[in-house]
């Protein structure tokens, strides 16, 4: 994950889908949470909570990183995973997919961006128990249908949010005004 630790990111559910997951799947996995906590009160009962259950194997907070870490941390990443209600398409999302790395969300927007993938890469807002099962089916795949996807999304995300695509959209929403 990456972004402002705050309630309406739901980072909880995250965490708690690591718990899920420790539990029950028999994989080794890390949680990168990368960004700066803009609730003191939500960043303690997250970290409780990351304590109490014994994560801390498994989920590490690393608090704020500048723009020029992040390509980094995407890099090393096989999945971004962003919490958010449907709403707009969250920049993290989007970054994760320039760099090749595959997105479990619970944003219905990017539906028509994952295309074909859309119903494996979404999962029911809210739901830790569901975010866990998406994300144990999909690394339960072959490397080949991994990279296939991470083409497929890679393509998608340029021909949707490249300044090419997006240039002519903003000056016609300004020639129509």
């Amino acid at each position: 994950y990456a972004g402002k630790i705050t309630p309406i990111k739901n980072v909880h559910v995250l965490v708690d889908a690591a718990r899920i997951l420790k539990n029950l799947w028999g994989r080794k996995f890390v949680v990168d949470i990368v960004g700066p906590p803009t609730d003191p009160a939500y960043d303690r009962k997250l970290r409780a909570y990351i304590s109490e259950e014994n994560l801390s194997d498994v989920v590490s907070m690393h608090g704020r990183a500048s723009y020029s870490e992040m390509p980094a941390y995407y890099h090393r990443a096989d999945a971004v995973v962003n919490m958010c209600p449907t709403g707009g398409m969250d920049k993290t999302v989007l970054e994760g997919l320039a760099s090749r790395t595959l997105a479990v969300v619970a944003n219905e927007a990017f539906r028509e961006l994952f295309g074909e993938y859309a119903d494996e890469l979404i999962y029911t807002y809210q739901n830790p128990e569901e975010l866990a099962e998406k994300i144990k089916s999909l690394f339960s795949k072959s490397d080949d249908e991994l990279a296939l996807m991470r083409g497929f999304l890679h393509e998608r995300m340029k021909a949707h949010s490249s300044l090419e695509t997006r240039i002519p959209l903003i000056v016609e929403g300004i020639q129509s005004v």
